[in-house]
């Protein structure tokens, strides 16, 4: 068998669903990270969308201080906005920039930059 250690590793989330009005949505999502974390430390994770219910800023920012408390290295996270993330009576396509940065400044770490 070959003995050689991976490039890389990576855990995938997905629709996580952060709601101001769930805080037990909240705590899983930071135990699962936390759980990552202690694990495989080296990892990186990959959160496949509805990282929110709502896509509103006050959810971005639960989920990007979660994040950042556990993996805070920018280049070992990379999120993918759903259809929840992105929810609002604008259209995606017209307001891509403004989706790019939350209530914090953070670019939302997805697509190209």
């Amino acid at each position: 068998p070959d003995s050689e250690k991976p490039v890389t590793t990576f855990f995938c989330i997905s629709d996580v669903h952060l709601h101001k009005g769930r805080p037990s949505g909240d705590i899983a999502y930071a135990k699962g990270l936390k759980n990552i974390s202690k694990i495989a430390p080296e990892t990186s994770i990959i959160n496949l969308g509805d990282m929110t219910d709502y896509g509103d800023n006050e959810e971005f920012e639960a989920v990007y201080s979660t994040i950042d408390k556990y993996f805070p290295d920018p280049s070992k996270v990379l999120c993918i906005l759903g259809n929840h993330d992105v929810r609002s009576n604008k259209l995606w396509t017209n307001n891509r920039e403004e989706y790019k940065k939350n209530s914090t400044g953070q670019s939302l770490r997805a697509g190209h930059p």
